[in-house]
C-alpha cells in the first residue's frame, strides 16, 4: 500500500485512512510529505495488530508478520460470522507459511469440532497445546472433544441395535394371548371389556412418560399404576396406586398399558398374567427397546402391541403397530390483547420496534445435548433479534456471552412462556430416539407459532409444507426460510393460523378419547361406549 492509494483526510490528526489507528501525520503523512521514499517508522505500514509470539514465527519476517497477522485477523472475523470455510482457508494459510502458530491450530481445531471431525480436532488442539502453557478456553475445546467422541462411541452399539428392530417386532407378535383372552375367544365379552391398567412413571412430569401416563388418565377409563412410587395417591381427581412386587401390589389380568420402557421395573409382569399389552416406546433408545421389550414379551411367549405416535417412527420397528396422534392437551386460549387508544391530535407517540424471536430447544429429556450444534446456531442466531433456548444445557456454555440469547428453564409450567413469546420455533435435526418435542411441536402449533422442521423429523408427517409448516432439507435452506419468514410476516401468520386450525381439530379432546379408547378397547367396545355416553349427555 502505498502513499498514492490513500486519500489525506481534512486533518492531519485525523486517523490514518489505512487503518493503522495511527494519526495520519505519523503514519502515511510521513510518505506524502518525503515523496514516499522517507523512512517510516514500522506501524506507518503495518496493517495488523496480531503477532505470535517469537518463538512461533521465527524466521518470518516483519513484513510477512504484517500479511500474516492480516490473515489471523481476517480468519477470526469469519469465524465469529460462521463463514467456517473461509475462515479454514486463512487458518491453513498461515499454517503454511508458519506450522507452528498456536492460533491458528486451535481456531481449527474449534471449527472441524463444529463439524464433528472428531480425530482431526483433537490432532489440531493437543497439537496447540504443546507450543502454550493450556489457558482454561482450550481445555474447555478439547474436553468438549473428548466428550463428543465419547457419545460417538456411545451411538454405535445403538446403530446395530437399530437394525435389530424389525427382528424384535416379529418376536413380540409371535408370542401367545393371556389366560382371560383366551378364555373368552368368540364370546361377547371381549377382552376389551377387561380392565384397564395405565402403567408408569407418574412422578415424572418433565418426561415424556410423565405426562403421557397422567393425560391418558384423563382421557381414558383405567386404573393407574406407578412404576416410582409405593402406596396411594391421587391427581386430577384420580386415584393411583403404587407397585410394589413385595408386597402383591401390581396389576393383574386385564389389558396393561405400559408407557415408557426406560425402567427396571417389570419383574412383577410374569405374576400380573395379564390378557393383553400395549406398550408406548416413543423416544427410546433401539438399546433399551431391544432389552426391555424382550423382558415384557418373555422372549416370544407373550404378545406385546407396540403404539407409536408417528408413522415414521412405527416404521423402524417393522410393520404391523398401532400409530396414533399424541394426546398432547390443547393449551389455553392466549387473553385478548388490550386495544391501545390512539394518540390525541398532534401528539407524537415514539414505540420500540418489535423484536423478532427465535425459539430453539436445547436438549431432551432422554441426553444431555451435545455442543456439536453450536456452529449452525451461531449462524442462525445472526437472523433474529432474540434466541430463546428452552432447556439449554451444555449450549450454555457456547451463548452464554451472547447479548440477543435468552433462556427458558425446562419446568412444569415453563413450556407455555416459552413458546408464547416466539415469532417462529425450529425443530433441530437429531438422531430419530432422542428428537424432542412432542408437547413442544404440538402445542407450538396450537398456539399458532410457524415451526421450522427438519424433512427427515418424525413430525415432518404433521405438516404440509408452505402450508401449515416449513419443511427444510439442509442448514442453507433453514436460514432462507427464517430470512423470508422475518420479512414477511403476512406470509408467517398464515402459516401459524393454519397450524392452529389443524391443531385444534386434531387434538380436540373428544377425538382423541374415542381414538383412544378405539385403541385400548377395539372398535366395537369403543363405539358401544362413545354411545352410552351420548345418551347420557
Amino acid at each position: 500500500m502505498d502513499a498514492g492509494s490513500i486519500v489525506p483526510p481534512q486533518s492531519r490528526n485525523s486517523p490514518c485512512p489505512c487503518g493503522s489507528g495511527q494519526r495520519y501525520k505519523n503514519c502515511h503523512g510521513l510518505l506524502a510529505e518525503s515523496g514516499g521514499a522517507a523512512a517510516v517508522p514500522s506501524h506507518a505500514l503495518q496493517r495488523s495488530t496480531y503477532r505470535a509470539p517469537a518463538a512461533e514465527w521465527l524466521d518470518v519476517g516483519e513484513d510477512e508478520q504484517d500479511h500474516l497477522g492480516g490473515m489471523m485477523e481476517r480468519a477470526l472475523a469469519h469465524q465469529l460470522a460462521a463463514r467456517t470455510g473461509e475462515a479454514e482457508r486463512d487458518y491453513r494459510a498461515v499454517l503454511e507459511r508458519a506450522p507452528d502458530t498456536h492460533d491458528a491450530l486451535h481456531m481449527l481445531g474449534v471449527i472441524e469440532l463444529g463439524r464433528q471431525n472428531l480425530d482431526e480436532a483433537e490432532l489440531l488442539i493437543r497439537r496447540a497445546m504443546t507450543l502454550r502453557a493450556p489457558h482454561p478456553a482450550i481445555v474447555r475445546n478439547l474436553k468438549l472433544v473428548e466428550e463428543a467422541k465419547l457419545t460417538h462411541r456411545r451411538e454405535n452399539p445403538e446403530r446395530l441395535c437399530e437394525r435389530a428392530l424389525p427382528i424384535l417386532s416379529d418376536l413380540l407378535r409371535g408370542g401367545s394371548p393371556g389366560p382371560a383372552a383366551r378364555a373368552v375367544v368368540g364370546s361377547a365379552n371381549a377382552p376389551g371389556d377387561a380392565e384397564i391398567h395405565l402403567v408408569g412413571r407418574l412422578h415424572a412430569p418433565l418426561c415424556d412418560d410423565g405426562w403421557l401416563l397422567q393425560r391418558l388418565g384423563q382421557l381414558i377409563d383405567a386404573r393407574i399404576w406407578s412404576l416410582d412410587a409405593r402406596g396411594t395417591g391421587s391427581f386430577a381427581n384420580r386415584k393411583w396406586f403404587g407397585i410394589d412386587a413385595d408386597t402383591g401390589s401390581f396389576p393383574r389380568f386385564g389389558t396393561h398399558v405400559i408407557v415408557g420402557v426406560d425402567t427396571e421395573n417389570f419383574d412383577w409382569l410374569d405374576r400380573a398374567t395379564p390378557d393383553r399389552v400395549i406398550v408406548f416406546c416413543s423416544g427410546v433408545t433401539p438399546s433399551i427397546c431391544l432389552d426391555q421389550l424382550r423382558r415384557i414379551a418373555r422372549d416370544g411367549a407373550r404378545t406385546v402391541e407396540l403404539a407409536f405416535f408417528s408413522s415414521a417412527e412405527a416404521a423402524r420397528f417393522g410393520a404391523g403397530h398401532h400409530v396414533i396422534v399424541p394426546p398432547v392437551a390443547l393449551p389455553p386460549p392466549p387473553p385478548p390483547a388490550a386495544a391501545q387508544a390512539p394518540p390525541p391530535r398532534g401528539v407524537w407517540r415514539i414505540e420500540e420496534r418489535a423484536r423478532w424471536r427465535l425459539g430453539i430447544v436445547g436438549q431432551t429429556h432422554q441426553a444431555v445435548q451435545d455442543v456439536e450444534a453450536g456452529e449452525g446456531l451461531q449462524r442462525l442466531r445472526h437472523y433474529a433479534d432474540e434466541l430463546a433456548i428452552y432447556d439449554a444445557g451444555r449450549l450454555r456454555f457456547e451463548f452464554g456471552d451472547q447479548r440477543n440469547v435468552r433462556f427458558f428453564a425446562r419446568t412444569p409450567d415453563g413450556l407455555l412462556p416459552f413458546l408464547s413469546r416466539l415469532d417462529a420455533l425450529v425443530v433441530r435435526p437429531r438422531t430419530w430416539y432422542h428428537e424432542s418435542g412432542i408437547q413442544e411441536f404440538f402445542t407450538a402449533r396450537a398456539l399458532g407459532v410457524p415451526i421450522l422442521c427438519p424433512a427427515t423429523s418424525r413430525w415432518a408427517e404433521y405438516m404440509q409444507d408452505g402450508i401449515d409448516g416449513l419443511l427444510y432439507e439442509n442448514d442453507d435452506r433453514l436460514l432462507e426460510l427464517v430470512s423470508d419468514l422475518r420479512t414477511a410476516p403476512g406470509w408467517a401468520a398464515d402459516i401459524g393460523a393454519a397450524a392452529r386450525k389443524c391443531t385444534a381439530a386434531l387434538l380436540d379432546p373428544e377425538r382423541l378419547g374415542r381414538a383412544y379408547a378405539q385403541l385400548i378397547h377395539g372398535p366395537r367396545i369403543a363405539a358401544s361406549r362413545h354411545a352410552a355416553r351420548a345418551k347420557l349427555s
